[in-house]
This record gives structure tokens, sequence and C-alpha cells, in this order.
């Protein structure tokens, strides 16, 4: 076998928006590829019946009249057309057991019955008796997303299928940045988790700090020996250990960081709620069509939204200080 053999399998993860325009751009896909298959398979169909009739048939009906040899003919191809069949059905699944079929995506889009449905799903199947195409999207259990799938693979045909119909699902795929978010989801709470749990233990209060502070000056006094002269501050620092005295400047820096802290806190907070909120797919048939609508105005906000909250919490406070420092305000 000449050419390229390689596997005609492709999937796709979710976050999928499957909208009107690129249904309407796989229906074309679907009827040009089935259309050609479809043909050939007919054209093998008919040198079969010819096969068979000259080989079992022809000096039986030598002599006879054209129409004898056609009904000939009809019979051969009736009794060898499950061998030649065709077949091609689309099912959108709706849930709780229903589902709705037609022959054509393009039937499926239009269909009034659908108009107040939720697409959960929806498998496309369609070939012949030496190729087949599977395109499927739906829940499964590596994800939510399509699948795609061409057999034999070593077939012209089904490779060349396979090329229309995964180039369709690239054109069609969410950008890199939402295929990560999608990665990661779920696990940024877990981060959000240690950071909290860290900070608990790295985090000193100003009273931590002083008295720290207090108690390696009386240290370092016991180790030298109290005099007469460092008597006084030995009772100074004893009396700061025992009242835990806090200087009030201290107590304003304090003060100034847990309100930074809660902040931040705050902001990881907002951050982790939005990357919880992520489509996984949906079909623009139905109520799909507006659920789409929403779900870009959303990916759009998030878009903007998230860089935003970076880029204000962490690096506009550090070029502001840059600024004030350098021109002395």
């Amino acid at each position: 076998m000449k050419g390229m053999i390689y596997n005609t399998e492709f999937r796709i993860d979710a976050p999928l928006l499957i909208d009107r325009k690129a249904l309407e751009n796989l229906h074309a896909i679907i009827e040009t590829t089935s259309g050609k298959i479809f043909k050939i398979n007919d054209e093998d169909l008919e040198k079969e019946v010819d096969r068979v009739f000259l080989q079992e048939y022809a000096s039986h009906y030598k002599g006879r009249t054209v129409v004898e040899i056609e009904e000939s003919k009809k019979e051969i191809r009736r009794l060898i057309a499950d061998r030649y069949e065709k077949y091609k059905n689309i099912t959108a699944e709706l849930g709780e057991n229903k589902s709705f079929s037609v022959e054509t995506l393009k039937e499926l889009v239009s269909a009034p019955e659908l108009s107040q449905e939720n697409i959960k799903g929806l498998i496309i199947k369609y070939g012949v008796r030496n190729v087949s195409v599977l395109i499927e999207f739906g829940h499964f259990s590596w994800s939510s997303g399509l699948l795609i799938r061409t057999s034999p693979e070593a077939d012209e045909f089904s490779k060349e299928i396979f090329v229309e119909l995964r180039d369709w699902a690239y054109q069609n795929q969410a950008p890199p940045w939402q295929r990560l978010w999608k990665k990661i989801q779920g696990f940024h709470w877990a981060i959000f988790v240690l950071i909290i749990f860290f900070s608990s233990f790295f985090i000193q209060t100003s009273q931590d700090i002083v008295l720290e502070n207090h108690k390696v000056e009386a240290h370092k006094l016991l180790t030298k020996g109290i005099t007469n002269d460092t008597l006084s501050q030995a009772v100074e620092l004893a009396l700061k250990i025992q009242s835990k005295y806090i200087p009030e400047l201290q107590k304003q820096k304090e003060q100034s960081f847990n309100k930074r802290f809660i902040v931040l806190l705050k902001v990881y907070l907002l951050m982790a709620i939005i990357l919880s909120i992520l489509p996984t797919l949906v079909i623009g048939i139905g109520k799909g069509s507006l659920k789409i609508k929403y779900w870009r105005w959303w990916l759009r906000t998030v878009s903007i939204t998230i860089p935003g909250l970076i880029f204000t919490t962490f690096f506009l406070p550090k070029i502001l200080a840059l600024i004030v420092k350098f021109f002395n305000l």
C-alpha cells in the first residue's frame, strides 16, 4: 500500500462552542464527502452487477431483449445490494433518554422541534461498506468534547475525509488560553488553599516581631551580664516583654499590612471563583444559540478581568512605588 498510514482518530477537549456557522460548514463537509463515497459505492455496485451477469448469466440471456437483460441485472442488484449499503444518520441527544434523528445536519439546525431544547450531544455517522465516519460531540470518560474517527486507516478516501474533518475541528476549537484554563481548572482551588495554609506559618504579627526583638536584646544583656549602667535597660526590656508592648507606629504598620494581605486574599478568591466558571460543550441549536452568546460574553469579560486584577494587584503598586522613588515625590 503506497502512501502514509496514520491514526485516523482525533479528539478535542472542551470548551467547545459550536455555533450555527460552524455547523453549516460541517454540513457542507459531510454532504460533499458522503456524496463522493456514495457515488463511488454506486459505481462499484454497478460494476459488480455487470461482472456477475457476464460470469453467470450472459450465456443464458444471449439473444434476449434489452428489457429482459435489465430485469436480470435488477435481480442481481437486489441480491447483492446489502453488501453495498449506504448509511447516514444524525442524532441529537436531548437528555432523559430523548433523541431526535434526521438525515442531514441542515435539517437538524433548522428543525422547529428543537427550538426550545438543550442539545446534550450530537452523533453523526455515515459511510459505505469499506469506509465509515463517526463524528461525536458529547461527554466521554476522558472529558466533554469532540471525537472524530474514520476507518479503515489505510483507505485513501477515509484519510481524505479525516483530514477535512480534523481541519474543521482545528478551526473551531477554543483558543490556547481557554484550553490551558480547562487543564488547570480545579487545581487553582488547591493553590488558593495552600496560600492561606502556608501564610499562617510565615506571616508574623507586629507583636511577634517586636517581642522577638526585645528578647534578642535581653539575651545580649544577659550574656554580657547586668551592670548598674544596663540595669535600667534590662528593667525596661523586662516590662516591655511582660506587658507585650507594641509602639504605635508598629501598630499602624501592622494594620496597613493586614489590609493589604486581606485585599490580596480577596483578589485570590475572586480569581478562583472566576476560574471555576468555564463552558464545556455547547451546540448552537435551540437554546444553545443563546447560551453561546452568553458564554462568549463571559469569556471576553474574563480575558480582560483576570489580567486586569493581576496587573493592578501585583504590578501597578510596584510601578507607582518606582515612579515615586525616581521623582522623589
